[in-house]
């Protein structure tokens, strides 16, 4: 079975066979902008944040979060979020991700990265809960990295469509699967 709940697949599932084209870009070209509640969560000397998607007709908005890198010797730490909110649902999820990187001659490849929706940093763990509550509290519901990959097996989307055969609940609700958007 897959991990997103039921409920979340059926909503998806009716949103599609119920929503006409024009209503998809109707929505696809709302502006979408954090709750006010969230300025102030961060320092901006702490981390970068660029907003993705603002100005485009998509079905989702996404802000990204640099935080400044770490410097221990000869070992430098990265780490940034990822912020998606759905435009079509009251949908987001945050995705968390780092990169470690050892100037060295004897590794063979001296960089490690990787992803989750589970924080890597102390300033990820608090920036993910921050996001959280205000989110939530504006009435948004939060999925995690394997709700987002769960396939959504009874979506009939255009053959023609990029994504393939599978529609995942990310792909349904974050990214253009009826290839509408310009």
């Amino acid at each position: 079975m897959d991990v997103a709940s039921s409920d979340l697949i059926r909503e998806i599932e009716t949103m599609y066979s119920t929503m006409t084209d024009e209503e998809y870009l109707r929505l696809c070209k709302s502006r979408l902008s954090l709750p006010s509640q969230f300025y102030g969560i961060l320092d901006p000397g702490e981390c970068q944040v660029t907003e993705i998607f603002a100005d485009e007709v998509w079905p989702s908005i996404r802000w990204d979060f640099d935080f400044n890198k770490v410097n221990h010797g000869d070992t430098i730490f990265s780490f940034s979020t990822k912020l998606c909110i759905s435009k079509l649902m009251p949908v987001f999820y945050i995705e968390h991700q780092f990169q470690v990187e050892v100037k060295t001659t004897f590794l063979h490849e001296p960089t490690l990265d990787g992803c989750s929706n589970q924080p890597y940093s102390k300033r990820q763990v608090d920036l993910h809960s921050r996001l959280s509550e205000v989110l939530k509290k504006s009435g948004y519901k939060e999925i995690n990295f394997a709700e987002a990959s769960s396939v959504i097996c009874s979506l009939s989307m255009p053959v023609n469509r990029i994504f393939g055969d599978q529609v995942t609940v990310e792909y349904a609700l974050f990214h253009d699967v009826k290839d509408l958007c310009p």
